[in-house]
Protein backbone atom coordinates (compact mmCIF):
# COMPACT_ATOMS: atom_id res chain seq x y z
CA UNK A 1 0.00 0.00 0.00
CA UNK A 2 1.13 3.49 -0.76
CA UNK A 3 2.14 5.66 2.16
CA UNK A 4 1.38 8.82 0.23
CA UNK A 5 -2.25 8.02 -0.59
CA UNK A 6 -3.78 6.30 2.47
CA UNK A 7 -6.86 8.56 2.38
CA UNK A 8 -7.50 7.64 -1.25
CA UNK A 9 -7.07 3.94 -0.47
CA UNK A 10 -9.50 4.26 2.45
CA UNK A 11 -12.03 6.11 0.28
CA UNK A 12 -11.83 3.53 -2.50
CA UNK A 13 -12.30 0.73 0.03
CA UNK A 14 -15.22 2.55 1.69
CA UNK A 15 -16.91 3.19 -1.64
CA UNK A 16 -16.43 -0.42 -2.73
CA UNK A 17 -18.14 -1.48 0.51
CA UNK A 18 -21.01 1.01 0.08
CA UNK A 19 -19.51 3.55 2.49
CA UNK A 20 -20.06 7.29 2.46
CA UNK A 21 -18.00 10.32 3.35
CA UNK A 22 -16.34 13.16 1.43
CA UNK A 23 -13.75 10.94 -0.27
CA UNK A 24 -16.15 8.16 -1.11
CA UNK A 25 -18.74 10.67 -2.31
CA UNK A 26 -16.16 12.43 -4.50
CA UNK A 27 -14.93 9.18 -6.05
CA UNK A 28 -18.54 8.08 -6.51
CA UNK A 29 -19.39 11.28 -8.41
CA UNK A 30 -16.39 10.76 -10.70
CA UNK A 31 -17.26 7.11 -11.30
CA UNK A 32 -20.89 8.03 -12.05
CA UNK A 33 -19.74 10.31 -14.90
CA UNK A 34 -18.12 7.40 -16.80
CA UNK A 35 -20.42 6.30 -19.65
CA UNK A 36 -21.49 2.69 -19.18
CA UNK A 37 -20.65 1.86 -22.78
CA UNK A 38 -17.75 4.33 -23.02
CA UNK A 39 -14.26 3.42 -24.12
CA UNK A 40 -11.66 2.92 -21.40
CA UNK A 41 -8.63 4.43 -23.13
CA UNK A 42 -5.03 3.50 -22.35
CA UNK A 43 -3.62 6.40 -20.31
CA UNK A 44 -0.03 7.03 -19.30
CA UNK A 45 0.68 9.59 -16.55
CA UNK A 46 4.33 10.57 -16.19
CA UNK A 47 5.39 12.03 -12.86
CA UNK A 48 9.11 12.42 -13.58
CA UNK A 49 10.92 12.83 -16.89
CA UNK A 50 14.55 11.90 -16.10
CA UNK A 51 14.29 8.96 -16.06
CA UNK A 52 10.72 8.55 -17.34
CA UNK A 53 8.66 7.46 -14.34
CA UNK A 54 5.07 6.28 -14.40
CA UNK A 55 2.44 7.20 -11.85
CA UNK A 56 2.29 4.61 -9.08
CA UNK A 57 0.74 4.12 -5.68
CA UNK A 58 -2.98 4.82 -5.85
CA UNK A 59 -2.86 6.94 -8.99
CA UNK A 60 -3.44 3.97 -11.33
CA UNK A 61 -6.48 3.04 -9.24
CA UNK A 62 -7.69 6.64 -9.40
CA UNK A 63 -7.38 6.46 -13.20
CA UNK A 64 -9.60 3.38 -13.19
CA UNK A 65 -12.23 5.25 -11.16
CA UNK A 66 -12.34 8.03 -13.76
CA UNK A 67 -12.77 5.60 -16.66
CA UNK A 68 -9.23 5.02 -17.93
CA UNK A 69 -7.04 1.95 -18.39
CA UNK A 70 -3.74 3.03 -16.76
CA UNK A 71 -0.22 2.03 -17.67
CA UNK A 72 0.46 -0.65 -15.11
CA UNK A 73 3.49 -0.92 -12.91
CA UNK A 74 4.27 -3.74 -10.47
CA UNK A 75 1.87 -3.78 -7.49
CA UNK A 76 2.96 -1.77 -4.45
CA UNK A 77 5.62 0.12 -6.41
CA UNK A 78 6.30 3.61 -5.11
CA UNK A 79 7.84 4.67 -8.41
CA UNK A 80 8.48 2.92 -11.67
CA UNK A 81 11.12 3.87 -14.17
CA UNK A 82 9.75 3.04 -17.56
CA UNK A 83 11.61 2.29 -20.76
CA UNK A 84 10.47 3.90 -23.97
CA UNK A 85 10.08 0.40 -25.39
CA UNK A 86 7.55 -0.44 -22.66
CA UNK A 87 5.63 2.73 -23.41
CA UNK A 88 5.67 2.07 -27.14
CA UNK A 89 4.31 -1.41 -26.50
CA UNK A 90 1.54 0.05 -24.31
CA UNK A 91 0.79 2.62 -27.09
CA UNK A 92 -1.07 5.10 -24.89
CA UNK A 93 -4.15 6.74 -26.31
CA UNK A 94 -3.75 9.69 -23.94
CA UNK A 95 -0.59 10.97 -22.23
CA UNK A 96 -0.51 13.33 -19.25
CA UNK A 97 2.66 14.94 -17.92
CA UNK A 98 2.08 15.62 -14.21
CA UNK A 99 5.73 16.17 -13.41
CA UNK A 100 6.56 16.80 -9.76
CA UNK A 101 8.31 20.13 -9.28
CA UNK A 102 7.77 21.34 -12.85
CA UNK A 103 4.05 22.06 -12.93
CA UNK A 104 3.10 22.72 -16.51
CA UNK A 105 6.57 24.00 -17.44
CA UNK A 106 7.25 20.64 -19.04
CA UNK A 107 5.61 21.05 -22.43
CA UNK A 108 3.68 18.29 -24.13
CA UNK A 109 5.75 18.90 -27.29
CA UNK A 110 8.65 17.10 -25.56
CA UNK A 111 6.70 13.90 -26.11
CA UNK A 112 7.44 14.12 -29.84
CA UNK A 113 11.20 14.40 -29.31
CA UNK A 114 11.50 10.68 -28.65
CA UNK A 115 11.88 8.61 -31.79
CA UNK A 116 8.76 6.59 -32.47
CA UNK A 117 6.42 8.54 -30.26
CA UNK A 118 5.07 10.56 -33.17
CA UNK A 119 3.46 7.30 -34.35
CA UNK A 120 1.69 6.61 -31.05
CA UNK A 121 -2.05 6.96 -30.96
CA UNK A 122 -1.81 9.75 -28.37
CA UNK A 123 0.47 11.84 -30.62
CA UNK A 124 -1.42 11.20 -33.85
CA UNK A 125 -4.68 12.35 -32.24
CA UNK A 126 -2.99 15.19 -30.27
CA UNK A 127 -4.01 13.81 -26.88
CA UNK A 128 -0.84 14.78 -25.01
CA UNK A 129 -1.19 17.21 -22.11
CA UNK A 130 0.73 18.85 -19.26
CA UNK A 131 -1.08 19.46 -16.00
CA UNK A 132 0.17 20.27 -12.53
CA UNK A 133 1.51 17.45 -10.37
CA UNK A 134 -1.02 15.42 -8.41
CA UNK A 135 -1.75 17.16 -5.12
CA UNK A 136 -1.99 15.43 -1.76
CA UNK A 137 -5.33 13.77 -0.95
CA UNK A 138 -8.13 16.23 -0.37
CA UNK A 139 -10.49 18.34 -2.47
CA UNK A 140 -7.63 19.43 -4.76
CA UNK A 141 -6.86 15.81 -5.69
CA UNK A 142 -10.49 15.20 -6.62
CA UNK A 143 -10.43 18.34 -8.81
CA UNK A 144 -7.20 17.13 -10.43
CA UNK A 145 -8.83 13.74 -11.09
CA UNK A 146 -11.85 15.48 -12.58
CA UNK A 147 -9.54 17.36 -14.98
CA UNK A 148 -7.99 14.07 -16.10
CA UNK A 149 -11.48 12.64 -16.52
CA UNK A 150 -12.47 15.68 -18.59
CA UNK A 151 -9.45 15.02 -20.85
CA UNK A 152 -10.56 11.39 -21.26
CA UNK A 153 -14.13 12.53 -21.91
CA UNK A 154 -12.99 15.07 -24.49
CA UNK A 155 -10.98 12.48 -26.38
CA UNK A 156 -13.26 9.46 -26.13
CA UNK A 157 -16.76 10.25 -24.92
CA UNK A 158 -17.73 13.33 -26.94
CA UNK A 159 -17.39 15.78 -24.06
CA UNK A 160 -16.47 19.44 -24.71
CA UNK A 161 -12.79 20.42 -24.48
CA UNK A 162 -11.43 20.38 -20.94
CA UNK A 163 -10.72 23.77 -19.43
CA UNK A 164 -8.30 24.44 -16.61
CA UNK A 165 -5.81 27.04 -15.58
CA UNK A 166 -2.35 25.89 -16.64
CA UNK A 167 -3.52 23.03 -18.87
CA UNK A 168 -1.20 22.71 -21.86
CA UNK A 169 -2.03 20.74 -25.00
CA UNK A 170 0.08 19.31 -27.77
CA UNK A 171 -0.11 22.18 -30.22
CA UNK A 172 0.23 21.28 -33.84
CA UNK A 173 -1.26 18.36 -35.70
CA UNK A 174 1.07 15.60 -36.78
CA UNK A 175 2.16 16.08 -40.38
CA UNK A 176 2.41 12.83 -42.29
CA UNK A 177 4.07 12.38 -45.66
CA UNK A 178 1.71 11.06 -48.26
CA UNK A 179 2.87 7.91 -50.04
Amino acid sequence: MSRRWPALEAAAAALAEGGRGPWADGLGRLAARVPLDGARPRVYVEVRTQPPTAATGCLPELLRWIGADPFMVPPASRSAEVSWEELLEFDPQLVVYAVDGQGTDYGPEAFLSVEGWDRSEAAVHRRVFSVGAAPEPGPALLEWARLLQDLVGEGFWGWPPAQASGLRRLGRPIQRERP
